[in-house]
């Protein structure tokens, strides 16, 4: 967690993985960031300024914004994985005068983008004054980027922005958000504490809603302009970043947390560059992308001699100021995805909550399969995992890790089988000393069943849902199949999810899948539907798949802002 005392300056280092302009001068450590702005108790609303460089006239202000569960520090503190943040001081020792900002996910508990986009607005306007700027350029990562729109557009924070970059920003949510609310994961989601308002609403029927109410907003148009980045790397091996990838994989191109498509997902940026040496940890590096800072955010900002902040700088009267327009783009475009609207799947689910602290599974692995990793998370420490083979092969988990993001604070036990035996497979958990507990079972397929539900998107109450299912397989042909449905009504803050039905597809069609029909509940909200698929293939053996999708229930005549905002209390 950050605190208002700030302690030691982060040590930076030189190397850049993307090329940025040597500034003039040798490279300069800046001191820490001090607090120009205490809104009262806790971290909430506070403001941080870097120090200012001796150049800063000629550059625009950046307002730095981070992701879900971050604080101020995420700029120049410590990452997940590659040591300190250097993105302060390669802003510092280019020209650039830096303020960063503070919500209450730097407390404990991530705000929704309502509550984060209107003290966003509130800090920006003071910053502008305080800078003696008429506009700033915001650099947002992760869910910082859909807080920084709702600023924007939903609380009139547009005259005091001009341009926004965002690193990875899911504006279309994340797949993973559904997972943690599904029938098998909330368990572990509630015990861990993450089932808090701003994960609710990264939820992707959460935000199907939200971009139906924000894309293409009068106040997008009177900016200059968003740019967005998004990366494909998935992290250092066996880390919580590639166990994410290795989630998303089956959706196409991803970060380790957020898909490539999502990432770009504002009109008229599918284009925009991607990178595969970035992931969601060190997209936020200056090492890594302040090329794309200088040439996108870097661009335009009028310098006025007012403001107690521009007068403490030595600040003088000034007029407009430019740096160089952006050149021919590092990276290639990203292409776009064919299933960017389909929830699918390779994965295997069980959850639930440990009995004295042991659990066990069966999980079946079809013929074709080239590879599987069983994967359990929990949030119980000292958890031994052991996986029977069909043949009785006894395998321990051999791989260990802490998870990130939505699942933050659980640990993690896995094992990867290399041309697995088919047939059914035993995963023991035990934490024999653990009086109670929650889990989440994944095993992981390669080369075998894959499974593919459109997503129906923001739908009326009682409509009816025409659930299709394809299954696709690499060796065998699948000769049956049908599916049971699990639906939960999920609720912000840390209310547990209501089961409301359950639901059946036993229609099954060789080639095609599986079909059957949902009628979408009377009450509104953000329903998850968690899918078990079961069949054969033609040799006989026996597959299995778990999908996972949300959706959003409004009437048409209520969908607007506060409609939408009144569901997060």
């Amino acid at each position: 967690m950050f605190r208002k005392a700030i302690v030691a300056a982060v040590i930076l280092g030189l190397v850049c993985a993307v090329s940025v302009s040597s500034p003039a001068s040798a490279w300069v450590t800046p001191s820490a960031p001090t607090l120009v702005y205490d809104a009262g108790a806790g971290n909430a609303g506070d403001i941080l300024q870097g120090a200012v460089p001796a150049n800063w006239q000629a550059k625009p202000v950046l307002v730095l914004v981070q992701g879900l569960h971050g604080a101020a520090n995420s700029w120049y503190g410590p990452t997940t994985y590659y040591g300190d943040n250097d993105m302060y001081a390669y802003a510092y020792n280019n020209g650039y005068r830096t303020f960063f900002i503070q919500f209450g996910d730097a407390d404990g508990n991530a705000g929704s983008m309502w509550l984060n986009g209107s003290v966003l607005r509130q800090q920006l306007a003071w910053i502008t004054q305080y800078a003696g700027v008429s506009k700033v350029n915001i650099v947002a990562h992760s869910k910082g980027g859909v807080d920084s729109q709702s600023a924007i557009v939903h609380y009139g924070a547009y005259p005091y922005v001009n341009r926004v970059l965002t690193l990875s920003s899911p504006h279309r949510g994340s797949e993973l958000a559904d997972l943690s609310y599904s029938w098998w994961a909330w368990w572990l989601g509630a015990l861990l504490g993450q089932h808090d308002d701003g994960t609710y609403v990264m939820q992707t029927g959460y935000m199907d809603y939200f971009r139906s109410l924000t894309d293409g907003r009068p106040e997008d148009l009177a900016m200059d302009h968003y740019y967005t980045l998004g990366g494909t790397h998935h992290g250092p091996w066996f880390s919580a970043l590639w166990y994410g990838g290795s989630y998303l994989n089956v959706y196409g191109p991803n970060d380790g947390v957020v898909r490539t498509y999502s990432a770009h997902a504002l009109p008229g940026h599918s284009g925009d560059p991607t990178s595969s040496s970035w992931n969601h940890d060190n997209i936020r590096m200056g090492s890594q992308v302040f090329s794309y800072v200088n040439s996108f955010a870097g661009q335009l900002a009028a310098v006025e001699p007012t403001g107690a902040g521009y007068l403490a700088a030595g600040g003088r009267a000034a007029g407009a100021y430019r740096v160089a327009a952006l050149g021919e783009q590092e990276a290639a475009a990203a292409s776009a995805e064919a299933g960017q609207f389909a929830a699918q799947s390779s994965n295997i689910y069980r959850g639930g909550e440990l009995t004295r602290g042991r659990a066990v599974e069966s999980i079946p692995v079809e013929t074709g399969v080239q590879r599987v990793t069983f994967d359990v998370l929990t949030a119980t420490a000292g958890l031994d995992v052991t996986v029977i083979s069909p043949s009785g092969r006894r395998l321990a988990a051999d791989q260990r890790s802490q998870a990130d993001e939505y699942f933050q604070g659980a640990e993690r036990a896995a094992l990867t089988v290399d041309q697995p035996e088919a047939g059914l497979w035993t995963v023991e958990m035990d934490a024999a000393h653990a009086a109670n507990g929650a889990y989440l079972m994944t095993a992981s397929l390669e080369g075998g069943v894959t499974a593919s539900l459109d997503r129906t998107g923001l739908v009326s109450p009682g409509q009816t849902l025409n659930l299709n299912i394809a299954l696709r397989t690499g060796d065998g042909a699948v000769a049956s199949g049908s599916a049971v449905g699990t639906l939960l009504r999920t609720a912000s803050g840390k209310a547990r999810p209501v089961r409301v039905a359950e639901t059946r597809l036993d229609r099954f069609t060789k080639g095609q899948g599986v079909a059957g029909r949902l009628a979408a509940p009377g009450q509104e909200g953000v329903y998850n539907l968690s899918l078990t698929v079961t069949g054969t293939l033609s040799d006989g053996s026996a597959f299995e798949r778990s999908l996972v999708t949300s959706f959003a229930v409004a009437r048409p005549e209520a969908r607007d802002v506060d409609h939408l905002r009144a569901w997060v209390k």
